[in-house]
């Protein structure tokens, strides 16, 4: 677990050892492969994370967009807030 965590710290995931935090780039990228192959995200074009990470848009193919605000959502709630953000 040690080097784990200070592999993590160089990488940037790592605030201070314990202290893990959740790549939402990462989040993002793999919520929208899993939402376009559904009923309800087949109408996505892409999903943008702003670059203050607070934000996701939500792009569809007729040319809408929807904002999500996730600034202090941990990574299930942001897929809950983008997930919900779809109806």
């Amino acid at each position: 677990m040690e080097s784990l965590c200070g592999n993590l710290q160089k990488a940037g995931s790592v605030k201070n050892k314990g202290d893990i935090m959740e790549n939402k780039k990462e989040i993002i990228r793999r919520l929208k492969e899993v939402l376009i192959i559904t009923r309800a995200g087949e109408g996505i074009l892409d999903l943008v994370l702003s670059k203050n990470q607070d934000k996701v848009t939500v792009f569809y193919k007729n040319g809408h967009f929807k904002t999500v605000n996730i600034e202090a959502d941990s990574g299930m709630a942001i897929i809950q807030d983008v997930a919900r953000s779809l109806y």
